[in-house]
């Protein structure tokens, strides 16, 4: 996925999430179901700590919600298997993590720090719902600015890692996670 310049490349999607609820007694032919229509992806948080399994957390805003009885049961629809796969870990699972200057002359610039001990990103399309008159729930979601948060706890190498922090020097951020002939880049060209 990227930011695109141009308005008829942009492409946003809304899904519809299913939860299901179990039975409400034993006469039921069908678990319960709750559903959020219109779900827009919000927030998108990466949590990356020492020795652990690294999360992804995933929020949503919807503007409505249905529920199904027993009775009804669910929706018609295609609902795409889970693949079991085995986490990504912090110790041997990353491939790159580096924070480098932004440099016109030099291809491959020297990170600004030698490690880090924890690193979380937060990505945020800072969702609003466009509530109206008759409706319950909204009848859209609305994008505000779009923000990218980035915290770490780091081993500097050098002072002038330090002196580029407090100067709020540009850098960009490249992210590689690799397992099983499987894996995740994540890169911002241009951070501050």
């Amino acid at each position: 996925m990227k930011n695109e310049a141009l308005r008829a490349d942009q492409v946003r999607r809304t899904y519809q999430l299913e939860r299901s609820l179990g039975k409400a007694d034993t006469t039921d032919t069908y678990d319960q179901y709750e559903y959020l229509v219109g779900a827009v992806p919000s927030k998108l948080m990466l949590n990356f700590k020492n020795g652990a399994i690294l999360t992804f957390d995933m929020e949503f805003m919807a503007t409505d919600h249905e529920t199904r009885d027993g009775a009804t049961g669910p929706k018609t629809g295609t609902r795409e298997s889970l693949v079991e796969a085995d986490a990504f870990n912090s110790t041997g699972d990353v491939v790159r993590l580096a924070l480098t200057p932004v440099s016109q002359t030099d291809s491959h610039p020297t990170p600004y720090f030698a490690y880090l001990t924890d690193f979380e990103l937060s990505i945020d399309n800072s969702l609003s719902q466009n509530k109206a008159v008759g409706v319950l729930g909204a009848i859209e979601s609305t994008e505000g600015l779009f923000t990218v948060d980035m915290s770490a706890s780091v081993y500097f190498t050098k002072v002038s890692s330090i002196a580029a922090v407090r100067a709020n020097d540009s850098a960009s951020l490249d992210l590689t996670l690799a397992k099983a002939n499987a894996g995740i880049t994540i890169d911002l060209p241009l951070v501050t």
